[in-house]
C-alpha cells in the first residue's frame, strides 16, 4: 500500500517545491481514504459524445482507487451496448474530470501562474490515446475557449511518444489555416512511472516530462495571438482513455486479443500536485484536501 504523503515531504513542498518561487497550492494523492466505493472524491464522470465514441464511459466499472493508485480502465464486453449517443459498442472505458465548483468535493481551478504535475503510467496497447488534458470552465464553444493537452499518447502502433498540444480559435486540429501548437518527445518507458508537467504563465506555457521541458509557447509566437488561457474562470482537468475501433484514426484500433487475460488495459495516476508562484492572484485553495 502506498504510504500517506509524509508530513516532512509536505512541509518541504510547501516551502521550496520545484525550484525557486513555487509553493504547494493543493494536491490529490489518491489515498484509499479519499474514496467513495472506490471512486476518488474530487472527481466526476466526464460526459459527452467525444469520450463515448467507440466505448461507453462507465466509471462504476472502469475507475477505482486501490492501494493509493487511481486506475482508469478499458474493458471488452461479450455483448453490444448503447454508448448513450446512438451507437452500439462492445467496449467500456473510464473518463473523469475534476469536480466542478458547485460540487462540495471541488478541490482546484487550474489557471495561470500554476505548475501542475501528474505522475502517471499506462499499459502499452494499440488503439488507445491515453490523455491528461484541460478544458475551460467558461461555457465557450470549442476551440475558442481553448484546450490544453498536457499529455496524449496515441498508439496506432505501440510507442513511447508524449504529445503536448494547445488548441485555440485560430490554431487547432482541423483548422482551415493553422494547426494546433504541439510538440512531441520520446519517453524511455511510458509503462513505468513518469511525471508529466506544465508551467502556466500569463504569456507562455511550458510543458515537460520528468526533468526535461520539451514544449514552450509564448504569446505572439509566429503571429499567434490567441490566448484563452488567461480566462479568469480557469480550467478543469480531464483524465481519459480515448479508445478507438477505427484503424484509420490517429490512435488506430484496439485489439483486445493483446490485452491481459481476463482484464483490460489501464492508465494509472499516482498523484496530481499543483503549485503556485508569487504572481498567482486567484482564489485560495479550497478547504477540501486530498493529501
Amino acid at each position: 500500500m502506498k504510504p500517506s504523503f509524509p508530513l516532512l515531504a509536505l512541509a518541504c513542498l510547501l516551502c521550496c517545491s520545484c525550484g525557486s518561487g513555487w509553493k504547494l497550492y493543493t494536491a490529490h494523492e489518491f489515498n484509499d481514504s479519499d474514496t467513495r466505493n472506490g471512486f476518488p472524491l474530487g472527481f466526476e464522470e466526464q460526459k459527452g459524445g467525444t469520450v463515448n465514441r467507440d466505448a461507453k464511459v462507465d466509471v462504476d466499472r472502469c475507475v477505482f482507487v486501490k492501494d493509493g493508485i487511481l486506475h482508469i480502465k478499458a474493458y471488452h464486453l461479450d455483448t453490444l451496448i448503447d454508448n448513450g449517443y446512438g451507437k452500439q459498442v462492445e467496449y467500456i472505458q473510464g473518463a473523469i474530470r475534476s469536480a466542478s465548483k458547485d460540487n462540495p468535493e471541488f478541490w482546484c481551478t487550474f489557471t495561470e501562474n500554476m505548475r501542475i504535475e501528474v505522475r502517471a503510467r499506462r499499459d502499452a496497447v494499440t488503439g488507445i490515446n491515453d490523455a491528461i488534458w484541460f478544458m475551460p470552465n467558461a461555457k465557450i464553444k470549442w476551440p475558442a475557449g481553448g484546450e490544453i493537452d498536457l499529455l496524449e499518447n496515441p498508439k496506432k502502433k505501440v510507442n513511447n511518444r508524449a504529445h503536448f498540444t494547445l488548441h485555440s480559435e485560430n490554431y487547432h486540429t482541423g483548422g482551415d489555416k493553422n494547426n494546433s501548437v504541439s510538440a512531441i518527445t520520446k519517453v524511455e518507458d511510458m509503462s513505468d512511472w513518469n511525471t508529466y508537467w506544465m508551467e502556466w504563465y500569463p504569456d507562455k506555457i511550458i510543458g515537460g516530462v520528468n526533468d526535461t521541458a520539451y514544449f514552450e509557447h509564448h504569446y505572439g509566437d509566429a503571429g499567434n495571438t490567441d490566448w484563452p488561457w488567461s480566462n479568469p474562470e480557469g480550467f478543469y482537468l480531464i483524465l481519459s482513455r480515448g479508445l478507438s475501433t477505427d484503424p484509420n484514426r490517429w490512435m488506430g484500433a484496439v485489439d483486445p486479443s493483446t490485452w491481459p487475460a481476463g482484464d483490460g488495459p489501464s492508465m494509472d495516476i499516482d498523484w496530481i500536485r499543483v503549485y503556485k508562484n508569487r504572481k498567482y492572484k486567484g482564489a485560495k485553495a479550497p478547504k477540501v484536501k486530498y493529501y
